[in-house]
């Protein structure tokens, strides 16, 4: 049985996620480098994230059906209408700067603006 890297994560959590939904629509895969990574975060990087791994001829499947049911796929450019798009954080809002400053003190989470940008005609845009 030949197997391919699918996708990596920095994040076990999301990796498990990833991994349930191919499990229940009957797709063969495993975690590579979970454990080590759960245990030691920074490892991430050393080991080249947690690999979804699966088997080669389930492997356009498995892509296929992580596009469909990915958050960032599904959304869409007001102003060209294409799919590409990627989250960013606004480096320029002293709000944003603010609210991480005062999250790394208090150490709970506070709220950043999120944006995103096509990668198509470089247009930020909010997501409700």
């Amino acid at each position: 049985m030949e197997t391919i890297i699918l996708k990596r994560f920095d994040s076990p959590v999301e990796a498990n996620i990833v991994r349930g939904l191919l499990e229940s629509n009957d797709i063969f895969c495993f975690l590579q480098d979970e454990h080590s990574i759960g245990m030691n975060p920074l490892y991430s990087n050393a080991l080249g994230g947690i690999k979804l791994m699966v088997r080669t001829e389930d492997a356009a499947r498995a892509h296929a059906l992580l596009l469909t049911n990915s958050a960032e796929h599904k959304l869409q450019c007001p102003q060209c209408g294409f799919h590409d798009v990627h989250f960013v954080t606004e480096k320029q809002n002293k709000l944003n700067w603010f609210a991480i400053f005062i999250s790394l003190l208090s150490r709970s989470p506070m709220y950043v603006k999120k944006k995103y940008e096509c990668n198509t005609c470089k247009h930020v845009f909010e997501f409700e």
